[in-house]
Formats: structure tokens, sequence, C-alpha cells
């Protein structure tokens, strides 16, 4: 049988892993890719040293693992909103996608859909912070952090092409450090973490996501392809309302995004400050990849990374 061509991105050098993971999926014909996008994915839930994702990410102010995920292949749509008791919240997402007639699932509800059509048990609150994203929890404790501090975290999107098979964006987050209790970001949101139009092509985001998710990055991404820029200059211009935004409201507002033609021939990355990174994989190389995104325009000034 013909090998075929194939293509994964993600956001962020701790994707590496789920780029790898993703990478040997998408090599086997018989996983799909949204089966890929889930483990790619996944495999960087479960890596307890990332702080801004799944098991190891920083709780919300009551110490509590909250999580958003996403899942998308453009004609369907699956996403968990402030998620409790999982290590990782992308294969719920997924569930809802394939098993629920709605597009999003939030708090309780979300639990009560991965228990009685996934089987997936909750496990208890205390058992989802491993020792140090509990040291800073009490951490923050002893700091009484202020609630609605300006903070930016690092979220995984990942987009993966298959040729014959199109192309899926996936996001996953344990949102903002010590968030209010029920927080929202940009990740979960169609257009804010992902977004899809298997036509056009993908794209993810990453960043302050309270104000991502007032101008809808990756869906500005996919229409300026839809009207004929490229993807690296549809990410430019996505990025230009991003900072716009900040600028409006005289914040130093992070954010980057990632887009995928629906060939997977063409892949764009900009962000709005210098130190985002972006890892890959395509057949036919020998192993993924990172590659640092250049942005002249950041005149060297750095993103902010708070989840460390």
């Amino acid at each position: 049988m013909e090998e075929r061509e194939w293509l994964v991105v993600a956001t962020w050098p701790f994707s590496f892993r789920g780029a790898q993971a993703c990478g040997a999926l998408l090599n086997k014909t018989e996983a799909s890719l949204l089966e890929a996008v889930v483990a790619g994915i996944e495999a960087v839930e479960l890596d307890a040293g990332v702080r801004s994702v799944g098991y190891g990410g920083l709780p919300n102010r009551a110490g509590v693992l909250q999580q958003d995920a996403c899942i998308t292949d453009g004609r369907r749509f699956g996403a968990v909103m402030a998620l409790e008791g999982y290590r990782g919240a992308i294969r719920v997402a997924h569930g809802v996608l394939q098993h629920s007639q709605h597009t999003a699932l939030s708090g309780v509800g979300a639990v009560e859909f991965a228990q009685r059509v996934l089987g997936m048990a909750p496990e208890p609150a205390a058992h989802l912070l491993p020792p140090e994203t509990a040291e800073r929890y009490r951490e923050y404790l002893r700091q009484s952090q202020a609630a609605g501090e300006h903070v930016s975290h690092d979220t995984v999107g990942m987009i993966a092409y298959r040729q014959g098979d199109g192309i899926v964006a996936g996001c996953s987050t344990s949102g903002a450090p010590f968030k209010d209790v029920g927080r929202v970001g940009d990740s979960p949101l169609p257009g804010g973490g992902a977004y899809c139009d298997p036509r056009v092509g993908a794209a993810v985001a990453t960043g302050d996501g309270d104000y991502l998710m007032r101008v809808c990055p990756t869906f500005l991404a996919i229409e300026h392809m839809r009207q004929g820029e490229c993807a690296q200059r549809a990410c430019e211009l996505a990025i230009e309302r991003v900072r716009q935004l900040g600028t409006d409201l005289g914040i130093d507002c992070n954010g980057a995004v990632i887009a995928v033609s629906a060939d997977g021939t063409d892949i764009g990355a900009h962000a709005t400050h210098d130190g985002f990174t972006m890892t890959g994989w395509r057949r036919g190389e020998a192993e993924a990849w990172q590659r640092p995104v250049p942005v002249p325009e950041a005149h060297g000034k750095r993103w902010r990374h708070l989840c460390k």
C-alpha cells in the first residue's frame, strides 16, 4: 500500500512527545485523524511536568484542577469546559464530538457524560495535583495572589493532516493559573483555541485566553486563507488583531497562532512576542522538530511564561 503524506504541528516545545504520538498513529492507516490528535494531546496532558495542560496543570483558586478542551474536523466540534476529576480533557471532548447531540458540555454535566457514555470514572481532586503542582498552589495561598491578576499561560494546540483523510485541530488546557472557579478561556471555543474548515485549513492558538476569545484569532486566520492569503500572512493578520486589542485596552497581550492549509502543504505561524516555538513532524522526516517563530516587530520583547 502506498504511503500517504501526513503532517502534525503543535504549540510549544512541551508538545514534542505529543507530536511523536500523533505522528506514530498517522503512519498507521487504520487510525483516524481524530484518534491521532487525541493521542497526541493526551500525551501532553499526562505529562506531570507541564504546568498549563492536564495532570500537572495549575489549579483554580480553590485548588481544583479544571480543564477545557476541544477537537474538530470542521464539520463536527466537541468541547468540554470546566471539567473536573480527570487527568486530561481531550478524550472527553472527543467523546462529545462522537456521541453527544450537543457541541459542548460543561462542569458536572461533562463529568456525568464522561461516566455514563464513555465509562470514565472521575478521580478525587486531591489525586490530580502532583507534589510540585500542589506546592505551587500552597505558594499562591501564602502570597495571597489577587484574583483576576493578568497572567499568561501556554496551551497545547495541535493540527494533523493526512492525505485523503483531511485535517483536524484540537486544543487542551488547565487554564489560567489560580483562575476563578468556573472560568473558561478561549481554548474550547470555536474560533478561539481551534478552528477548522475542511475546504480551507485549520488553525490553533495559545496565549491570554480571556483576551484572545474576544477576537476569535483562529477563525480570523482561516477566513483570511479563504480569501486567498497564504497561511503565514493569515497568521500575521490574526495576530495584528490581537495586538490591536491589547493596544486598545492598554495591556501587553500574549498570543500566537499556527495555521495549516487543507492540503497540508502550507504552514504558517506568528506571535505577539518573541519566544513562541512550534513543534512538528512530517512523513519522511527522521524525527519531530521544534522551530522558534521569528517576530521582528516584537523588538525582542519576550513571551511571559507563568506556568513554569
